[in-house]
């Protein structure tokens, strides 16, 4: 045996390798991608979720009031808007003329679809009329709002007025 030297021990290098560096660079890569692709879309989504809150909020309204005064409502599906009016949408001379309650204008870019529930095909409104009788009870009706392949779809309740809502946003 030597006796005189003494064995250094190794001690790791401090830091990290170049390979961990890059490894932990591309995962913050890829969630950032992830991230900015996500909130890209939100603006789609903001306008999708605003015009089926207005119109969920319409209906409420419309059969609060219907309820409230023993009277019927109705809610006027436009190609570009919706609008709660308490005449008769066949006694109005023009579907697009001024009413007596609220209207609220569909968001550019965001498209809206109605089915009722004996078909099975998705329509433009163009006018139809969505009745809120004074019994407290509505028409059944399914809404749709898209954006691309993005979309909220309301389902309606005869009895509530209140809607089951289905989305999927990408």
């Amino acid at each position: 045996m030597e006796t005189g030297k003494v064995h250094a021990l190794r001690r790791p290098a401090a830091g990290f390798t170049l390979l961990e560096m890059i490894i932990v660079l591309a995962v913050i890569a890829l969630f950032s991608g992830l991230f900015a692709m996500r909130f890209g879309d939100s603006k789609a989504e903001a306008s999708l979720t605003d015009a089926s809150h207005h119109l969920r909020k319409m209906a409420h309204e419309a059969k609060s009031l219907s309820f409230t005064y023993k009277t019927d409502y109705f809610i006027v599906l436009e190609s570009n808007s919706f609008r709660l009016t308490q005449k008769r949408p066949i006694d109005e001379p023009l579907l697009g003329a001024a009413s007596d309650g609220k209207s609220v204008n569909i968001p550019a870019g965001v498209n809206y679809q109605v089915r009722l529930p004996n078909q099975r095909k998705w329509q433009a409104p163009r006018g139809l009329a969505w009745h809120f009788r004074s019994s407290g009870l509505c028409d059944p009706l399914l809404v749709r709002f898209s954006s691309g392949t993005s979309y909220v779809a309301l389902d309606f309740n005869v009895l509530t007025g209140r809607a089951d809502e289905t989305s999927f946003f990408e």
